[in-house]
């Protein structure tokens, strides 16, 4: 009974009467008026007829009377509904009201009928006075009980009140919820498909204002093609099918511009399974949509490098797999998608989950684990996933790359077996030694050579091993930022080259408008009116800033790209004259993003304390790589304090011992070199007509480290950093590239609180690299 009572008076999903007169004031008080007034009447007639009645009580019939009265008050009551629901949509109320008014009507004419007999035979005086008195006694029991009747009235009127404001404070905070919602157009459509509610996000979406979309058929939104092919109509036959249909496409705006939308549209209906409406969510994804096409797009520089590489979305649902991946584990996009994505490929989902958590706190992963193909095989690999961020932080996806490493696998097992072996040839042939001490003491010292020459085996092993790894990770990054560097500087280039065709057409157009505005100032309506419209006045002092802007843009890409490529010099294996600061600079840019503030860290400062150096003989892309494994490092434990990070780059040159020069300038920081007004260093070395050897400083202000950390620091596979963090091979290989390729120095001095500086010197020529091969070896 309540939740009837609640339809009768619920006024949704209808709308006012008022909507149908277009909320046009004449009419709706035209209408109003008229129907109050009938009301008024049909209520004053039964009043007069009652005061006829009390007058003549001797009038046969006073039923006919009061049932002509009861008629007209349901007729008056009706016109009154129809003045409420002109704003009110009551619709079932007035249904109610209406059919009572018919009942009572149908009741009067049947009553009628038999009636007219009994009109022709009035009884006598004595049977009216005795049916009078019947009658006065029916009347006090009729008062009493309308005074019953309209105490339950006020009664019932009080409870409607109570639900009528609770009816509209529910609706009030379902409207204000609605209109609170900024990323989606929520739209309600009746069941033929016209919009009849709208929220300020569909306002903000499409452009269209409330008041200019109430009452239009949801198509307005499709492009004209989609209309003619009949697709808002077949969509909504989906929705009646299944109850639910959802689809991504283009849609229009009111200024005729495409958005690609996500759509979701949901039949709505009542308890009795009748349709009363469709609910229309709509989410601009655009942006998303531009996304996934630009890496597309971009997909193609890293198509045929030789690691295989995917790049995920937000959701980690994979968007792109290059040829490589494809081969490796034989899943397409599709295919992966649909067993789970990328996490698949996990042996375990607890792998997978523990990955990407790490991945979650810390940006990235990397590391050596196994990961199963598509036909169940278990594969080896090296593996670096990578957060995408944009400008803003927010995270967009995942790159990862991964090398298959089952060869290496192999070697290094191969590796172990040997080593295994020879261990245990070592101690056999060491116990007969023992054994035969007395006998074969001259052989000792040749037993102990060869000891050593294992060792040194071993130790040479150890270190290929570990140039091996690292070489295979560079020459993968060298091949994808070839490939992308030459991507991106085609289409740079020509946009670089025509901005200055653009300056030359500007200019001339330029000339020719101010010609005209000298000759001609007052042109005709018609052509003034295009100027204001377009504004040229703007558009002449506007122009030449957007290509000055365009032309800083394009030097700053390839300015990107020449650094990428300079860093990328891998396939140089030969020495060559090569500007230090050249290279620092280039692994500076290329780690520019890791230096900036993000939220919850400051950014990094990096202070450059440039010497006059000349060019050093080098393999230019093995140092570049030594100046990245120490910045990297540097970054890394920067990253871990919340105070801002400062790295400072010194550079020198000079001639003599400069051992001592590297030990007294890292423990003494008052003897570094002052600065000249010019930013390079005053010493008297910085100029030195044949300087001998450069001297290279990276200093940070992190936390410093322990003499134990110090002692270990260049070893292979050492590494303070948590698990998936590194390798442990970056400082160690930089080591080998310092001290054995180039016969330098390698040096790292820090103290617990002190901050770390690493030293690195190299001699200028190759011819002096054998004077500084004994004092590296002790570096």
């Amino acid at each position: 009974m309540p939740e009837l009572l609640t339809n009768f008076l619920t006024s949704n999903p209808f709308l006012p009467q008022g909507y149908c007169y277009l909320w046009n004031p004449e009419l709706i008080w035209l209408h109003a008026a008229s129907d109050a007034l009938i009301a008024l009447s049909y209520y004053s007639i039964p009043l007069m007829m009652a005061y006829f009645l009390y007058r003549r009580r001797d009038l046969p019939f006073p039923w006919v009377i009061w049932l002509f009265g009861s008629f007209i008050v349901a007729c008056g009551t009706s016109h009154l509904i129809d003045v409420w629901t002109l704003w009110y949509p009551t619709y079932w109320l007035s249904g109610i009201v209406k059919f009572i008014t018919a009942i009572i009507s149908v009741y009067t004419a049947v009553s009628l009928l038999p009636l007219m007999p009994q009109a022709l035979s009035i009884p006598s005086p004595p049977q009216l006075e005795a049916a009078n008195e019947k009658l006065a006694q029916e009347i006090r029991d009729r008062t009493a009980a309308q005074a019953q009747i309209s105490q339950l009235n006020a009664e019932l009127e009080l409870r409607v009140s109570r639900r009528t404001a609770q009816l509209r404070e529910s609706q009030e905070r379902f409207r204000l919820l609605v209109e609170g919602v900024q990323d989606y157009a929520l739209v309600m459509l009746d069941p033929e498909g016209k919009v009849v509610s709208w929220n300020s996000g569909a306002e903000r979406i499409t452009g269209f204002k409330a008041e200019e979309i109430m009452c239009q058929y949801f198509s307005c939104f499709y492009e004209e093609e989609a209309v003619r092919l009949g697709k808002p109509e077949e969509f909504l036959e989906i929705v009646l099918a299944e109850g639910h249909f959802q689809q991504e496409g283009w849609r229009l705006r009111k200024d005729g511009s495409r958005f690609w939308a996500n759509v979701a549209i949901t039949s709505l209906r009542d308890e009795a399974g009748m349709l009363r409406g469709f609910s229309k969510v709509t989410r601009d994804a655009t942006q998303r949509k531009m996304l996934q096409e630009k890496l597309l797009r971009y997909s193609y520089a890293i198509a045929l490098t030789g690691s295989a590489i995917r790049i995920t979305d937000a959701d980690n649902q994979s968007i792109y797999h290059n040829q490589a991946f494809i081969d490796l584990f034989g899943y397409t996009v599709d295919e992966l998608n649909a067993i789970g994505g990328p996490i698949a490929l996990y042996l375990t989902p607890e792998v997978g989950s523990e990955v990407y958590q790490i991945i979650n706190d810390t940006g990235c992963w990397s590391g050596e684990i196994e990961l199963r193909t598509k036909s169940g095989a278990i594969v080896p690999t090296l593996l670096r996933v990578d957060c995408i961020f944009d400008d803003t932080g927010n995270r967009l996806g995942l790159v990862g790359v991964c090398t298959d490493i089952s060869e290496r696998k192999r070697a290094e097992a191969a590796l172990q077996q040997a080593k295994a072996e020879l261990e245990c040839r070592v101690e056999e042939r060491t116990q007969e030694l023992s054994e035969q001490n007395l006998a074969l003491r001259q052989s000792e010292v040749r037993l102990t050579e060869k000891n050593e020459q294992l060792k040194e085996a071993l130790r040479e092993l150890k270190q290929t091993q570990s140039q091996l790894i690292q070489t295979e990770k560079m020459s993968s990054l060298g091949q994808l930022v070839a490939g992308v560097a030459h991507e991106i500087n085609n289409p740079v280039n020509f946009i670089y080259g025509n901005i200055s065709h653009a300056y030359s057409y500007f200019a001339e157009m330029q000339q020719i408008v101010g010609l005209y505005q000298q000759y001609y100032p007052d042109p005709i309506p018609e052509i003034q009116t295009v100027i204001d419209e377009i504004e040229l006045d703007f558009l002449l002092e506007d122009l030449p800033k957007i290509l000055d802007s365009m032309r800083l843009g394009a030097e700053r890409i390839r300015e990107i790209v020449q650094s990428l490529r300079n860093f990328s010099r891998l396939d140089e294996a030969e020495m060559k004259p090569v500007d230090i600061h050249e290279g620092i600079d280039s692994t500076l840019l290329i780690l520019q993003n890791r230096l900036r503030e993000k939220p919850g860290k400051p950014a990094i400062a990096v202070i450059k304390e440039y010497g006059h150096l000349p060019k050093v003989d080098c393999f230019p892309g093995q140092l570049n790589q030594v100046f990245m494994n120490v910045l990297v490092n540097a970054i890394d434990v920067l990253d871990t304090q919340p105070s801002p990070g400062l790295i400072t780059i010194r550079t020198e040159v000079g001639i003599g011992d400069w051992e001592n020069r590297v030990e007294d300038l890292a423990i003494a920081p008052s003897s570094y070199p002052e600065l000249t007004t010019d930013g390079e260093l005053g010493t008297e070395d910085s100029k030195l007509p044949n300087p001998e050897f450069v001297l290279i400083w990276i200093t940070d202000n992190g936390p410093g480290m322990s003499q134990e950390v110090r002692r270990r620091i260049f070893d292979p596979f050492f590494t303070t950093k948590p698990v998936g963090k590194g390798t442990g091979l970056g400082l160690s290989i930089s080591y080998q590239i310092i001290v054995q390729k180039h016969g330098g120095v390698f040096k790292c001095i820090s103290e617990p609180g002190c901050g770390a500086t690493f030293a690195i010197a190299i001699p200028v020529r190759r011819k002096d690299s054998n004077r500084f091969q004994r004092l590296g070896a002790r570096g």
